[in-house]
């Protein structure tokens, strides 16, 4: 089978860019194999009448909206069983709900399929144990099975590979790492350069530290704000830019430990940030910062380092194996001493020392994340995974 006639239906719960960075991975590898004469078609639980379902690169099919906590969608396993025929390969994208079930009847219809599991073994998730003891039933009766049945078990990189094999039982897949290859802005450096201190003008004679991500407990961020409290004297020219949405009223929380600290001039939030002006807060920043105590892989540092913005990052952000190697950046624990000195380290920086690490940001980008890169791992697995159809 060549693989340039290779059609691949790729199934997710959603297609919805607010619902974090697996969306944004499926589309833009939809639109770079598409330049490689690869179809990818993408199915998912939302309404076709969504904005973010019209793309002219791929198609998108869309089921209706799931319902309960499982993404349960009732047209689903009848739409596989009448079309997955028509494709040579199947991919999903994350374990424990509904559309998991889609391994199954490409097993029976003997159609190959690939599952990225997204950083959802990470043994992170399983220090709450009633949370732990609710999906051991579903791992061993559908997730384990369709996990060792795959073709493939995709990881973005090794140390997600490392870390799944310790969360749950019997888990004996083929495993492949394929990097994600992350999108580089097209706009000129010029337009970057002004667009974020235009709109953001208060800010314009401060040293910009970006945190762009969900808002979440997982991220730290209470962290970071109990560490600018102690380091606050030796921050004055800085400030923590905090662009993302999440639950409201963890970001009450967050934005009153703020207050209660009385950090309100070394914080600001912006809300979510998009396309041009996006690119422009990463441009812009001097460093961009993510202390999460989980994180798969961080499409946002991948972002980051293709605008040689370096990364301050914990050694829960998968990639920080990478961002060692080149000195993209500064990697610590996820604890309150970590983040204590990730910043002080940050601040000693000579100038030589924060250019090299500039420099070291792009090479890293370009080695590690870039399209180019996913482009040779994922053909060479597809490729791998058709001769043995």
């Amino acid at each position: 089978m060549e693989i340039i006639k290779l059609k691949i239906l790729r199934i997710i719960p959603t297609m919805d860019p607010k619902k974090g960075g697996v969306a944004e991975a499926a589309r833009q590898s939809a639109i770079l194999m598409s330049q490689e004469g690869i179809n990818i078609d993408i199915l998912c639980f939302d309404e076709q009448s969504e904005t973010w379902m019209n793309n002219e690169e791929f198609k998108t099919i869309g089921l209706g909206q799931y319902l309960s906590y499982f993404a349960i969608n009732f047209k689903y396993l009848p739409w596989l069983f009448k079309n997955i025929s028509k494709y040579d390969l199947v991919i999903i994208d994350g374990l424990w709900l509904f559309h998991l079930l889609g391994g199954y009847v490409a097993k029976f219809k003997n159609i190959p399929y690939l599952v990225y599991t997204h950083g959802m073994l990470d043994p992170y998730f399983n220090e709450n144990k009633l949370k732990y003891l609710k999906k051991l039933p579903f791992w061993f009766l559908i997730d384990r099975n369709i996990l060792n049945m795959a073709s493939a078990v995709v990881y973005t990189c090794e140390e997600e590979k490392l870390i799944s094999k310790k969360s749950f039982p019997l888990y004996s897949p083929k495993e492949y790492v394929v990097t994600l290859g992350i999108e580089k802005s097209i706009t000129k450096s010029v337009v970057l350069e002004d667009l974020f201190f235009n709109t953001f003008s208060e800010l314009t004679d401060k040293k910009v530290v970006l945190y762009l991500s969900r808002v979440h407990p997982k991220k730290g961020l209470d962290l970071l704000i109990e560490s600018v409290n102690q380091k606050k004297d030796l921050l004055k020219k800085h400030v923590f830019v905090i662009a993302g949405s999440g639950d409201e009223k963890y970001i009450i929380q967050l934005k009153n430990l703020i207050k209660k600290y009385k950090l309100e001039n070394y914080f600001k939030w912006v809300g979510n940030l998009s396309g041009d002006l996006k690119w422009s807060a990463f441009y812009s920043a001097d460093t961009f910062i993510l202390p999460s105590h989980s994180e798969n892989f961080g499409i946002v540092v991948a972002e980051s380092l293709s605008l040689k913005t370096p990364v301050l990052i914990t050694n829960k952000v998968n990639i920080y194996h990478e961002i060692e190697s080149f000195n993209a950046g500064i990697v610590v624990n996820d604890t309150i001493d970590g983040i204590n000195s990730l910043l002080e380290q940050y601040i000693n920086l000579h100038d030589e020392e924060y250019k090299d690490m500039a420099l070291n940001a792009i090479n890293c980008f370009e080695k590690s994340f870039s399209n180019e890169a996913y482009k040779n791992d994922f053909l060479n697995l597809i490729k791998e995974v058709s001769n043995e159809k």
